[in-house]
């Protein structure tokens, strides 16, 4: 997630065929083991496939810390879509700790003399 700053990230919502219409999908995050306002940046909207469109995405924004911690997790929900989904209407994003463990880690070897 970085050390510092805000870190950009992108998901895409993909439709099974070409849209023959404008379709329109809202879309909200909730808090997973990443929260809301501390790990990443709360968001809710709508999109919109324009007719003709497979694919439309949708940025967020990740907050950057030092701090070591493992992997976390939001999800975004998308609902009210024109038409029925295929499948899970939920994105899961894990959110990858890149933070360095500031203990000490022991490694055992053994040498013959």
């Amino acid at each position: 997630e970085g050390n510092t700053g805000v870190k950009t990230i992108k998901a895409s919502l993909q439709l099974s065929k070409k849209s023959e219409t404008d379709l329109i999908v809202n879309f909200a995050t909730k808090s997973g083991t990443a929260k809301a306002d501390n790990d990443f940046e709360s968001k809710s909207g709508t999109l919109t496939f324009p007719k003709g469109s497979t694919k439309i995405d949708v940025f967020f924004n990740l907050k950057s810390d030092k701090t070591f911690e493992p992997d976390e997790t939001f999800t975004v929900t998308f609902s009210k879509v024109t038409v029925p989904f295929k499948g899970s209407n939920t994105l899961t994003v894990t959110i990858a700790n890149d933070d360095a463990d500031p203990n000490p880690t022991p490694t055992p070897s053994a040498n013959q003399s």
